[in-house]
């Protein structure tokens, strides 16, 4: 029934009450739901959708730098033939001493990396070009790029880092030749562990200067800058990773590794001229310089000089950690991987690089 009231409108008796909308309130209620039920779906998809897209770039990135890690080493490894194959057929027209060989071996070594170099920053900017990496600036200007500057502190604990992996490692490695000597095996007769880099001076300019200043740009510049957008922590470990199998020696493999990480991290964090000067220390100071001062002074003498090394570099560490003790478990966990960066390492380019250098680094386990 509709009766009129005083104001002569119609009273609702009987009707069921009108929501704001002109629906009956309950239906206006569930149309609401319904309405913020799509957008919430809507939403969702929007987001699957946009981590898909970034699980493909991020696997994309991935491939791409696996792919410029194959190409260094396959162009470095021919240049590398292709010196030797030239040195032999010289070598059968004119007499060489065993002075001039050190002299072409060093020569070679630095053309071999350069060339691998040379080759793997043309790979890099052709993926530039095509939006695959490197999107924010150049390749040159992106490996170059200063985050911030460095502190005595903090280099003198990079320095420390080094000093102490070195000591802890050699120490595995005998352990390591021990066991092995049971089953009449030995890492002893690895090549580029017996290599003598004082026997000439491109042999010398190579394992303190050229060599680092190559594997720096390769590892903590295309390599770990490559790969920065799947996340810092990542783009460390995996660069660490390859350098470690880079180097095709059982006896380099724990340290370089561990020396990768910190290298990693100074170029992450600071600049790549950082982590070449940490490269250069390792190289030349706690390895070329301290070979010398072996041969030098006895033994004992020798044996001292590294203890106190070794402890200065472990005390000093010590008081490093105490006072940055919160630093790394929060550098971890705000620098995770990126959505598909792991499942991106299942690449055949990436799998293809660890299985050769892997099977490289395995024979270098020999009969006694």
């Amino acid at each position: 029934m509709q009766d009129l009231n005083e104001s002569g409108q119609l009273n609702q008796t009987g009707m069921t009450e009108i929501g704001a909308s002109g629906l009956p309130a309950g239906e206006d209620s569930e149309a609401l739901q319904r309405e913020m039920q799509q957008a919430a779906q809507l939403q969702a998809a929007l987001q699957k959708e946009e981590r898909r897209r970034t699980v493909r770039r991020n696997r994309k990135i991935v491939s791409q730098v696996s792919m410029g890690a194959d190409l260094y080493m396959l162009a470095m490894y021919a240049a590398q033939y292709a010196f030797l194959g030239g040195a032999i057929l010289l070598s059968a027209l004119v007499t060489f001493e065993d002075a001039q060989f050190d002299i072409l071996d060093g020569i070679a070594a630095i053309a071999s990396v350069l060339f691998g170099c040379i080759l793997l920053w043309q790979f890099a900017a052709r993926c530039r070009e095509r939006g695959q990496l490197f999107p924010e600036d150049t390749v040159i200007r992106t490996i170059l790029k200063r985050e911030k500057r460095v502190s005595i502190s903090s280099f003198a604990a990079f320095a420390a880092m080094i000093c102490l992996f070195q000591f802890i490692f050699s120490l595995s490695l005998e352990l390591l030749e021990m066991l092995l000597n049971l089953f009449g095996l030995t890492i002893m007769n690895s090549p580029a562990m017996n290599a003598d880099y004082t026997l000439s001076t491109p042999l010398m300019l190579y394992a303190v200067f050229i060599g680092p200043l190559a594997e720096e740009f390769v590892f903590r510049g295309i390599i770990l800058k490559g790969l920065r957008p799947c996340g810092k922590v990542f783009a460390i470990v995996v660069s660490a990773l390859l350098f470690s199998l880079m180097h095709g020696d059982i006896q380099q493999l724990g340290f370089t590794f561990a020396a990768g990480l910190v290298m990693g991290y100074a170029a992450m964090e600071y600049s790549i001229l950082v982590s070449y000067l940490i490269h250069v220390v390792n190289n030349g100071v706690l390895s070329e310089l301290m070979l010398l001062l072996s041969e030098q002074i006895s033994e004992n003498a020798y044996m001292a000089v590294s203890l106190v090394m070794t402890a200065l570099s472990a005390a000093y560490l010590i008081w490093f950690t105490i006072r940055n003790r919160r630093f790394l478990p929060q550098y971890l966990r705000a620098n995770p991987a990126r959505p598909g960066a792991v499942s991106g390492l299942l690449n055949i380019w990436f799998l293809a690089f660890v299985v050769l250098c892997a099977a490289e680094t395995v024979l270098t386990i020999t009969p006694m």
